[in-house]
């Protein structure tokens, strides 16, 4: 990973103590979580408690060699671009991340999360329960904390403010509090047995970046949340790196689908092989979904896509395009397949959750065969009609769409298979 091209993201804010057991994983005797972070002395992140290894300064440059062999996971927003590597010892894993952007802003008196700062939920390669992750955040002027996972019957938001041994710094190429910089680096480094692990392994990373223009308190000042797709509560939605850094798959620039214009990343169930003849399909369950990444930020398209060969891996499965999509708000139409019959449902998520909206009933039997169904969005301003086989199923006006967005595919608990997609808007 070069110096100019690698950014962590570690956002953290502070630290509650909550012992390690001697096999490496961690004391569920946990106090509850709150939104008032605790302070603790800075040793509690102090790196002469940790041995870590003597080829690596963790200073927050990222300008050891070995940095430069890495490869990367990149997504962006606009003239915001992340990249975050790793890199693995026998003593644990260090992760790199590098941030363009011109903007870096930190004031002792904000919470973490509205300065520029790095969340990262980690767990080891094999972890499937929140209980298993942890949330370290780091900002740029080394404010740091960790939160743990537990389950929502130990704590609603399921996680809890906790501690476990890593040590990290900030580097902010040009001078904080300013629109004048480069970007900023986070160099992060945790032991193995910090995420349970007894030796040297893959693990699953979800980076996400705190992006602000401003040190006024008021919440005037703007700011944006770039995050890797993934559920921080589901660490088998996490993504993959190694030895080599980031294990998945990198976008090509010609890609028809992928990373929304807004900086959110497809998600990682994606089968992308046959995307030259139009084709893409979810491997799994859970939530999925890709965006047609050419196509910016708009406020009228027509996205069309048949939808074939649906498995349910739930009682209910959900294949849709979305209507629109930005950093505030989704709007999606859903095909939804239960024995119960199918339907046509809209729904919109924002920051809060899902709200379901209008249900119509609508005949998709067809979606779960090989022939599948055509299903259409037309969005103009604040209107979208929607069609299923050529057929207006409806039309609905909706708030949600008051800005401009972009569209894609999305799917809930359903492998799907989209074929002859397209997505069409005046240049």
């Amino acid at each position: 990973m070069k110096k100019q091209a690698a950014f962590g993201i570690v956002l953290t804010m502070c630290i509650a103590m909550a012992g390690l057991s001697a096999c490496g994983t961690r004391d569920a005797g946990l106090a509850p979580y709150t939104f008032e972070p605790i302070v603790y002395d800075y040793d509690y992140n102090d790196w002469r408690k940790l041995e870590t290894d003597a080829e690596v300064t963790v200073d927050g440059k990222l300008d050891e060699p070995f940095w430069e062999a890495q490869r990367e996971l990149s997504f962006g927003a606009g003239d915001i671009m992340t990249h975050t590597t790793t890199y693995l010892t026998d003593k644990g894993v260090y992760i790199g991340m590098y941030i363009e952007d011109q903007f870096v802003f930190s004031n002792p008196e904000r919470d973490d999360w509205r300065n520029t700062s790095i969340e990262l939920h980690l767990a080891a390669g094999t972890a499937v329960s929140r209980n298993e992750a942890v949330q370290i955040r780091v900002e740029a002027h080394n404010r740091t904390g960790v939160l743990e996972g537990v389950s929502f019957e130990t704590d609603p938001y399921g996680w809890v403010w906790g501690y476990v041994p890593y040590y990290s710094r900030a580097w902010v190429d040009g001078t904080i509090n300013s629109d004048a910089c480069k970007g900023v680096s986070f160099e992060v480094f945790v032991p193995w047995s910090s995420i349970g692990m007894e030796r040297k392994g893959d693990v699953l990373l979800l980076p996400a970046y705190n992006h602000t223009e401003g040190y006024e308190m008021e919440d005037g000042v703007q700011r944006l949340h770039l995050q890797a797709s993934g559920d921080m509560n589901d660490p088998t939605t996490y993504l993959p790196f190694g030895e080599d850094g980031y294990l998945g798959v990198n976008e090509e620039p010609d890609d028809v689908l992928g990373q929304a214009a807004s900086g959110r990343m497809a998600t990682s169930g994606w089968d992308m092989s046959e995307k030259g003849r139009s084709v893409a399909r979810t491997t799994r369950g859970g939530q999925q979904f890709t965006f047609f990444k050419q196509m910016g930020e708009r406020t009228e398209y027509t996205a069309t896509a048949t939808i074939s060969d649906v498995e349910l891996v739930a009682a209910e499965g959900k294949a849709g395009i979305i209507c629109g999509h930005n950093q505030k708000v989704w709007l999606v139409a859903f095909l939804v397949f239960k024995e119960t019959g199918y339907s046509l449902d809209f729904v919109t998520m924002d920051d809060y959750g899902w709200y379901y909206g209008a249900s119509y009933p609508v005949d998709a039997a067809k979606c779960l065969t090989e022939e599948g169904c055509v299903l259409s969005v037309e969005r103009s301003g604040n209107l979208v009609r929607v069609y299923l086989d050529g057929a207006l199923v409806c039309e609905l006006e909706s708030d949600a769409l008051s800005a401009a967005g972009c569209s894609g595919f999305f799917t809930i608990d359903a492998k799907v298979t989209y074929s002859a997609y397209t997505c069409t808007y005046e240049k």
